[in-house]
């Protein structure tokens, strides 16, 4: 008996050194593509040799217990900010946000270094980051198409991204940038002329110097002269600042600091600035043959929501399938508006991001796809004036038996047991209203997976993939406990009803008549400000006379809270109710809805 304790304890000896081992060979293979010559990598590597600590950190994510992801957002608006806190709620992860003083879109260089050192604080407490470079150099994505922050002050602030990379090692560390947009930001001023001509002038501006379109010319000169010289090479200088900090993320992926990097490609067209910054970036991710661990595609709003999707399909190791329908013309044939890419490929771009994988429609899917496209192949009106402007030209136009014949077999998929997403891209920042209200009606918002129509294609797409990525994970691939099974469907409703109620009731039935008032008390739509607390009153009398409809429609319906051995764990929703609606950036371009969901 005591040969036998003896074996048993040199076994054990055996075992942990083994264990400690791999762990520490785990560390360095994170940094085994960096540069063996440089001096800051040596030291690295140093550091890494010494640091058993940081490698024995299992996270919690390898128990039962929940998760927890830092995230730094885009900006403080609801997409980047409540959508991952919900998207992450529904997946069985708590989404950890700075405070909104240290966020917010008007943020001071001093909130940038409090931002940092509030990161640091809560790095030891969390199991992963998702980072926004652009939050990190200048307060958000409004801030960062200024020229308030210098190339050399941006690349200081993001330091970081590498301090938290060697301090925790094997958390999954995601960054985000943006690859800047076309026309400046409309905000507070509503000055659509200069948005309109920026963007013009910039797409023209690679036409005629980059494409060779020499007719163009003429339009060329005359876009500069209203413009102005000055506005035009400060805007020329941003785009160079940011394309340097681009380049700079993409030789940190390579060195292994950052795990995934996104490049997000900011409101766009086929053609623009954008297009030969996005070739060069492109062409030193493909030197460096790190394909696998960059992604570049058309939206930013949805980026944080991928990768909290991104970030369990990590934990759970598990690549979820996509087979997409489309509703309308082919996304191999159609780039949407503000888009660089074909529908089909962004899809694509977006999906991967996310952790998943596409289906060929020969295939079994985990995921079904339907996606809401324009009946023919026209080219949308880029302008900013779309983006509050009610249009149902095309909701006229769609037969009741596209609709039916989309509903069956949306329905049939449901009762077959397949996980449906709906994803409406046919206008920007509005769902079709025959279809949406097709989904509430005939669907039933709460049988899906995932339902969007925010903002640009790549905004709906991402927003929608990722929120149903992160849900299916939970529920197929390890729910954890009865109270994170129940607090996570409560997010996942919750979530499903505020995509349904901004996307769809709130831009096709109440903010018409918001607009109307805005205009009617004399008052400015892109900045609604001393105006805004009779704005929100008037915005809630009119969502209050659809809520009914919708409770009445929702109310009694069964959620999934868990699958266990393949059986199903439900709750009946008793009721809900709105606990709050607001225009956080005092304008009408974005409103958020937050529910409060109680299960019997």
């Amino acid at each position: 008996m005591k040969c036998n304790h003896i074996a048993s304890f040199i076994n054990f000896i055996f075992i942990s050194f083994i264990v400690l081992l791999g762990l520490q060979l785990q560390a360095h293979a994170v940094f085994a593509e960096s540069n063996a010559s440089s001096a800051n990598t040596q030291e690295l590597k140093q550091k890494l040799d010494s640091d058993n600590a940081q490698a024995q950190n299992q996270t919690q994510t390898q128990t039962n217990a929940q998760p927890r992801l830092l995230v730094v957002p885009l900006d403080d608006r609801p997409a980047n900010t409540y959508y991952p806190e919900k998207v992450g709620q529904a997946g069985g992860v708590e989404v950890i946000l700075p405070p909104q003083d240290l966020i917010n879109h008007q943020a001071s260089s001093d909130s940038l270094h409090q931002l940092t050192d509030w990161i640091m604080d809560n790095s030891d407490d969390v199991d992963g980051f998702i980072i926004s470079a652009d939050m990190l150099t200048d307060g958000g994505l409004v801030d960062s198409r200024t020229s308030k922050q210098s190339t050399d002050g941006a690349l200081q602030q993001l330091q970081i991204i590498k301090t938290l990379k060697e301090n925790h090692p094997t958390k999954p560390l995601y960054v985000y940038d943006t690859i800047q947009r076309l026309a400046p930001t409309v905000l507070k001023d509503g000055n659509l002329e200069k948005y309109n001509l920026v963007r013009d002038w910039a797409i023209t501006y690679d036409e005629v110097k980059n494409l060779n379109k020499i007719g163009l010319t003429p339009k060329l000169i005359q876009l500069e002269m209203k413009i102005g010289g000055s506005l035009i090479e400060e805007y020329k200088q941003i785009r160079a600042r940011n394309s340097v900090i681009n380049a700079m993320l993409i030789d940190w992926t390579k060195q292994g600091y950052i795990d995934y990097l996104i490049l997000g490609q900011d409101d766009a067209n086929g053609t623009g600035l954008h297009r030969e910054e996005q070739e060069n970036l492109i062409q030193k991710i493909n030197t460096y043959n790190i394909q696998h661990k960059v992604s570049v595609f058309d939206g930013a709003d949805e980026v944080d929501v991928i990768l909290v999707s991104r970030f369990l399909s990590t934990l759970k190791n598990y690549q979820t399938s996509f087979k997409i329908h489309y509703l309308g013309v082919s996304g191999t044939e159609w780039t949407s508006p503000f888009d660089h890419y074909t529908l089909q490929t962004n899809i694509a771009k977006h999906v991967i991001a996310a952790g998943g994988i596409i289906a060929s429609p020969s295939q079994q899917a985990d995921i079904e796809v339907y996606i809401n496209t324009p009946n023919s192949l026209f080219k949308n009106n880029s302008t900013i004036e779309n983006l509050l402007t009610s249009d149902f030209e095309k909701d006229q136009s769609t037969s009741n038996d596209e609709v039916s014949q989309a509903v069956a077999e949306i329905n049939r998929q449901i009762a077959n047991g397949k996980h449906v997403v709906f994803i409406d891209v046919e206008k920007v920042n509005q769902a079709n209203q025959v279809y949406g209200d097709a989904v509430i009606h005939d669907i039933g918002i709460t049988n899906l997976l995932s339902y969007s129509a925010f903002n640009t294609a790549g905004n709906a797409v991402g927003t929608a993939i990722g929120h149903a990525n992160s849900r299916f994970l939970y529920l197929e691939k390890g729910p954890l406990t009865p109270e994170v099974d129940e607090d996570a469907a409560k997010g996942h409703i919750e979530f499903l009803l505020n995509s349904i109620s901004s996307d769809h009731i709130y831009r096709n039935k109440v903010a018409p008549k918001t607009e109307w008032y805005v205009r009617y008390i004399g008052g400015n739509a892109w900045d609604i400000g001393p105006m805004k607390k009779s704005v929100l009153f008037f915005t809630n009398e009119q969502f209050n006379k659809e809520f009914d409809l919708l409770h009445s429609k929702v109310k009694g319906s069964q959620v999934v809270l868990s699958k266990k051995a393949g059986t199903s764990n439900t709750a009946e929703i008793e009721n809900f109710s709105i606990q709050n609606i607001d225009m956080p950036w005092n304008r009408l371009f974005e409103v958020q809805f937050d529910f409060g969901v109680n299960f019997k």
